[in-house]
């Protein structure tokens, strides 16, 4: 039995203790469009899915709210999560979507057998009005199994020692609302990917807004082997991070980039695949493709 999506079940109207068994052989679930109230739904029901392997479209806010403490083991066999952080739209309580860093953090370390984790944001209009949408949360939780995250955007890394020293693919989407946010995952948060393979970027919206990559500092990124980069635009502070990761990538055997977006004009366009071209160059032997 595997149940590719579950989106009508109403956890909360079904007595799963009068039908044991009845899910144990379902591997995939996934919880889109569910927004039904937290302890007595999701936990009462996951409980029931004792092989359970992939979860998606998991409400992150639900997260925040789960005592996991009492439910000891019931995400061990969860190794593929997909975590949906909804805007303040879709909020019950009608208010922002705290708790980002609060449902990685404290709510991952449960997950013991994870390996690949995404994380989709819906909207990010709480950033750009001036309202945060993660509080950072203290504590020393380990996620070395963990080998993927995919669209990670702002963390307090340096307040969790070791939790990434595994992964080895990390795909970075920032967000065009979300510039202040590239400073502390590209320069700051990479130090702590100790075994990162791969990295890709991708820029969303017009980058000709300006954004920053403040890259001041000592960072180690020996195991680094392949870069992409998405929707260049060219600007002085692209050129700093690519030159800040050819720098530091010792071992890089490719690094890919996206043509330049339309709207540019050619001489501009050419002078910055110059630049970049001669940065590499200056660099290393990696392959440098131009997609």
């Amino acid at each position: 039995m595997d149940m590719k999506s579950m989106d009508d079940l109403d956890f909360g109207d079904h007595d799963f203790e009068r039908f044991p068994g009845l899910f144990d052989d379902v591997k995939s679930l996934n919880l889109e469009n569910f927004e039904k109230p937290i302890n007595g739904t999701i936990i009462a029901g996951l409980r029931y899915f004792r092989c359970l392997e992939e979860l998606s479209k998991f409400p992150a806010k639900y997260l925040v709210d789960i005592d996991f403490e009492c439910f000891p083991g019931l995400f061990n066999n969860i190794k593929s999560l997909n975590l949906h952080l909804c805007d303040r739209r879709q909020s019950r309580s009608g208010k922002p979507t705290y708790g980002t860093i609060v449902a990685i953090v404290a709510g991952l370390r449960h997950f013991q057998q994870l390996e690949n984790l995404s994380i989709e944001y819906n909207h990010l209009e709480e950033r750009r009005n001036g309202m945060p949408i993660t509080g950072a949360m203290e504590g020393d939780y380990s996620l070395n199994h963990l080998k993927t995250i995919e669209y990670v955007n702002d963390f307090d890394l340096e307040r969790f020692p070791g939790m990434f020293d595994n992964v080895k693919s990390l795909n970075l989407h920032i967000p065009s609302q979300s510039v202040e946010l590239t400073n502390g995952i590209i320069a700051d948060g990479l130090q702590h990917f100790r075994h990162l393979d791969q990295i890709g970027i991708f820029y969303a919206g017009d980058k000709r807004n300006g954004r920053t990559c403040a890259i001041d500092g000592c960072y180690a990124l020996n195991h680094l082997r392949e870069i992409n980069m998405w929707y260049l635009s060219g600007s002085e502070e692209e050129i700093q991070l690519v030159e800040f990761l050819l720098r530091n990538a010792v071992v890089l055997e490719k690094i890919y980039f996206d043509t330049l977006p339309y709207g540019l004009e050619a001489e501009h366009v050419k002078q910055v695949r110059e630049r970049i071209s001669l940065l590499y160059r200056a660099s290393r032997n990696a392959r440098l493709i131009w997609q």
